[in-house]
């Protein structure tokens, strides 16, 4: 292949991704870009080697170094804001758009080594839309992907040149990627069996060497940590899992949840994925692969029979509409396919490893590849989101790409006829759903600064809290609310409520509530003292395709929400938000039923009659958001 040839194909990916990223730069922050904004504008200075921040998920304290392991994300993120002058999405977004540009231009390099038809592997990346969707956040995703093809570019130049320097500043990304992400610890292993499978003896023993030296960065890292700050960040998720019980059952490695986020994967694979008319115009021009299409087809029947009927509870599909049953059946057969190709060819590769073809390598890898990130997303990741899979996009679209590649000219013509409609499909489907899911973000900006809230706080005098995490949390506490979450509260003998830290609630106080965007529960003693609450539906939806919606089963954040990806839905409401006024009895009574009215609060700080003088921008912090 030319260079002159290369350059226009990395032209127009370029001019792709830039199509699909800069109409889209003023979006709102939505699901964990308000996490990762708070932590970012809550940091002092660059050092990732430190912890500033300190915030709550619920009346659990935790620091920024404790959840979702992104250790030095907060700190880039610190380090733009700086650069640009404020947090303004615009601007946030625009510096983000190197990411997929990264990630897209060491696709095409990695794609040039496996297949005469790099620009038809990745054209499918790029216009996926998971890939689409992911690229309009500021969360980890993306960066992490970037981080990973990049690393394996290099790494995989420097085997199949014998290149050592390459070969350790691929082995040194890994440490990057693992400190915005710890999935980036998944390419030690990738490395080691792209080494084994493509390399010599000398090969294999350099890979191992500069993997280690990566590790040992790693390693470094977290020791350095453990001396400035008295932790090891390394153990952290496994403290989360513990303190948060939404962390603590997701990874648990119970079946339900295993069967619950692998349903969740194969149908955002093939929802959200690679366009489905190439996956199925793969297998089936493929004489040993097309026998999956039938037998497949029959098993996506029986599971989806037995989810309707007899599943348990946890990952049945009790109450899908038929429309949604079988659109969620489509995306599943699709899904499957490539999965059941990965784990049939891989026996069957294993079968046979002392025959192996230089071809038969190439493919072992690909195949361990996508293995590592689909077991990693089933046993490992916290919900089933369909970001988690971006990793396996590339071999996969690889994998395909390769069916049409035998030495025959209709086989070349045929995967250009299949390809380019199929990238058109991807283009119209990631477009919807981008404008859905703008759509769905735009709710809460626009509600921290609505003349309805503006109204409800004109009648009350006393401090305002918020209630939520995700996007309702970062923009009302942008404008000054406090953040309340505790389950557990008391009075004190003058009836005033205990919050965190023994933070009196005062009769006047209001706070917010949301139904979409997650809400931690508030005891009944609580949502007693405070009437009834006026509500505000956004009722008035411009887009019907939903990302984001538990009524319409949309699950492309968390499968908690539903198996199906998107769905299309005009009548259920974008949001609900509750607004609620504290009101507390007279001094020394307490509500009938109220049992801790004997509650007294802590004699060293006291709860009643003191303003809280803490500044919510120091004490009040915003807790993880999950990672849904």
């Amino acid at each position: 292949m030319t260079e002159k040839k290369s350059s226009s194909d990395l032209i127009l990916i370029a001019l792709l991704n830039l199509a699909f990223l800069l109409p889209f730069v003023s979006k709102a922050y939505v699901i964990d870009d308000g996490f990762s904004m708070e932590l970012a504008q809550t940091n002092k200075s660059f050092n990732p080697f430190h912890a500033h921040g300190v915030y709550y998920y619920g009346s659990i304290e935790l620091d920024n170094q404790a959840l979702h392991t992104h250790q030095i994300f907060p700190s880039f993120l610190w380090l733009l804001i700086k650069i640009t002058g404020s947090a303004n999405e615009v601007g946030m977004h625009l510096c983000f758009i190197i990411f997929p540009l990264t990630a897209s231009f060491s696709a095409y390099f990695i794609a040039k080594r496996f297949t005469r038809s790099p620009l038809w592997c990745v054209l499918p990346v790029v216009a996926a839309p998971v890939f689409v969707v992911s690229a309009h956040s500021i969360m980890t995703d993306v960066p992490q992907l970037a981080l990973w093809l990049l690393s394996l570019a290099v790494f995989m130049s420097g085997v199949d040149q014998n290149r050592f320097r390459r070969m350790l500043l691929g082995s040194l990304l890994i440490p990057i990627a693992a400190l915005v992400g710890y999935p980036g610890l998944l390419l030690a292993p990738l490395f080691m069996a792209y080494a084994a499978v493509t390399g010599n003896k000398t090969i294999i023993l350099r890979s191992l060497f500069t993997i280690s030296l990566g590790g040992a960065v790693f390693l470094l890292w977290n020791v350095i940590s453990l001396y400035t700050q008295g932790f090891m960040p390394i153990l952290y998720p496994a403290k989360i899992a513990i303190l948060v019980p939404a962390y603590a059952s997701a990874s648990q490695l119970d079946w339900s949840a295993v069967l619950a986020k692998s349903l969740s994967l194969a149908s955002n694979l093939g929802g959200v994925g690679l366009f489905p008319l190439l996956v199925i115009a793969a297998f089936l021009i493929h004489r040993r692969a097309r026998w999956l299409v039938p037998v497949n087809a029959l098993c996506t029947y029986l599971i989806l029979r037995y989810l309707v009927t007899d599943a348990d509870p946890k990952i049945g599909i009790f109450g899908y509409s038929a429309e949604q049953v079988a659109l969620l059946g489509f995306f599943v057969f699709v899904g499957s396919l490539i999965l059941w190709q990965v784990l049939g060819g891989g026996i069957l590769l294993a079968m046979k490893i002392a025959r192996w073809t230089s071809r038969d390598k190439d493919t072992a890898f690909l195949y361990i590849w996508v293995a590592l990130v689909a077991a990693y997303y089933a046993f490992f990741s916290p919900f089933g989101a369909a970001r988690y899979m971006l990793p396996m996009l590339l071999p996969v679209s690889m994998v395909l790409i390769r069916f049409f590649e035998p030495p025959n000219p209709d086989r070349t013509r045929l995967l250009r006829r299949i390809a380019i409609p199929s990238t058109i499909g991807s283009v119209v489907l990631s477009i919807a759903l981008a404008i859905g899911d703008y759509e769905q973000a735009e709710v809460y900006r626009t509600f921290a600064r609505s003349d309805w809230l503006e109204q409800c706080l004109s009648k009350v005098k006393g401090r305002q809290y918020v209630n939520g995490e995700l996007s309702t949390r970062y923009y009302l506490v942008q404008r000054g609310f406090r953040y309340l979450a505790e389950s557990k509260l008391s009075t004190a003998p003058d009836g005033t409520l205990s919050l965190i830290r023994n933070r009196p609630l005062a009769e006047g106080d209001c706070f917010v509530r949301s139904k979409e965007s997650f809400s931690p529960e508030v005891s009944e003693l609580l949502l007693g003292r405070s009437g009834v609450p006026q509500t505000l539906k956004i009722s008035k939806v411009r887009w019907p395709v939903r990302t984001y919606c538990k009524a319409a089963r949309a699950g492309f954040y968390t499968h908690t929400n539903g198996y199906l990806p998107f769905w299309f839905d005009k009548t259920s409401p974008l949001e609900v938000f509750w607004f609620f006024t504290v009101k507390l009895p007279p001094y020394g009574s307490a509500p009938d039923g109220d049992k801790s009215q004997h509650d007294h609060p802590d004699p060293a700080t006291g709860t009643s009659g003191n303003p809280d003088p803490v500044d919510s921008r120091t004490d009040d912090r915003r807790p993880p958001a999950p990672r849904e």
